[in-house]
């Protein structure tokens, strides 16, 4: 008998360490805090803990095998990697839209759209030299890309693969935050507000400006995933960019305050998309001598400036700490890959994968929307 109770409570134990629990102590931020020797950072309860909670609960976020090709800088040829580095201190001509481009979804699960379009205006910015500082519509693809949505709804979750394909073929109009008349279809307030995306009408949703939806859509011509190496993420980055990553979520981050994050105590509750914009270092408050330091990156979430430092928090880097590293994505305007770059095609591509699909489109693409371009022109 005494067997079997071990039996059971040893099976019990099992069957809940597989499933995400959702029920958070009511004191672990307090454990974490009154342990702070142990750890990197603070925890404290945030107006948007809960809501963030029950979004994770809700959610139904497909998991797709991404078949996009692999870029690869070469080692011998990489450049001088700052300790510290931020994108606002190198493109001085592209601040004003990279300010512009505060995050914040609202009432919608718009992780997985929200955070690509901003990494794709930002590098629209880089790439033109400060000239376009357009920012792409979220309420573009929440309504008008079916095959990005995991339901009909697009505040329900989905697919950041599709998000890239979306603009390499389709293109993205342009489109500011909630509550601003900014682009072509600003962020809608039944998104924002009641967690229901618009639906498509292939129209400018802003009366006021003074475009078409089918004149103002941007087009991209590569898109492509990174090694999990944090080398080759920080030239990406420094290079070209902010990047696209998915990380897995555990309790303890929705009540992330400051420091450098690292998981301490809770249940994987899902994973999120984010935005990795630089990276750099600051002395251990755990380490035995002030040389002791912990190297992290800078990311921003999609879950506005009431959450975490502005809407934005620190990581253990190169670990693959919550596996921020091992899935990260990025895109571009242009087809042309530096002279110090390549692709590493996966064996044996599907002939209907997205890896050969993005290759063979986009200086396709490129060359027709040069041509197109020059006819305004003239």
């Amino acid at each position: 008998m005494k067997n079997l109770w071990i039996t059971l409570f040893v099976t019990v134990l099992t069957v809940q360490s597989s499933v995400a629990v959702f029920n958070p102590p009511e004191d672990f931020w307090g454990h974490v805090k009154h342990n702070d020797k142990y750890y990197e950072w603070e925890s404290g309860k945030g107006k948007t803990s809960e809501k963030l909670y029950d979004r994770f609960r809700k959610r139904k976020h497909a998991d797709k095998q991404d078949d996009f090709p692999v870029l690869k800088h070469k080692l011998e040829s990489l450049p001088d990697i700052p300790k510290s580095f931020h994108y606002f201190g190198k493109w001085a001509a592209c601040i004003d839209a990279f300010i512009n481009g505060n995050l914040n979804e609202g009432s919608c699960d718009a992780s997985w759209a929200m955070i690509p379009a901003s990494i794709l205006s930002d590098r629209l910015c880089i790439e033109s030299n400060g000239n376009i500082t357009s920012r792409l519509s979220t309420e573009d693809l929440l309504a008008c890309c079916p095959e990005c949505v995991t339901q009909r709804n697009g505040c329900d979750g989905g697919i950041v693969q599709n998000v890239f394909q979306f603009w390499m073929m389709q293109g993205i109009v342009s489109g500011g935050p909630y509550n601003k008349s900014e682009g072509c279809m600003p962020y809608s307030k039944s998104s924002f507000v009641d967690q229901k995306s618009s639906e498509c009408e292939i129209r400018c949703t802003n009366p006021n400006f003074g475009t078409s939806y089918i004149a103002d859509k941007h087009f991209g011509s590569l898109s492509y995933t990174l090694p999990n190496d944090e080398l080759q993420i920080q030239v990406e980055i420094i290079t070209h960019g902010p990047v696209v990553a998915e990380m897995t979520v555990y309790e303890d981050l929705l009540y992330y305050s400051s420091g450098i994050y690292e998981h301490v105590v809770g249940e994987k509750i899902g994973t999120e998309v984010v935005k990795i914009i630089g990276w750099s270092s600051d002395e251990s408050v755990t380490g035995k001598s002030d040389d002791d330091r912990v190297n992290y990156w800078i990311v921003v979430t999609s879950w506005g400036d009431e959450w975490g430092v502005k809407g934005s928090f620190k990581i253990v880097r190169g670990t693959n700490q919550c596996g921020i590293e091992s899935k990260v994505r990025a895109g571009r305007t242009s087809p042309w890959l530096d002279k110090d770059e390549y692709f590493e095609i996966r064996a044996r591509p599907s002939p209907r994968s997205a890896e050969r699909r993005s290759l063979l489109v986009a200086p396709i693409w490129f060359i027709i929307m040069s041509v197109i371009n020059s006819v305004v022109l003239i």
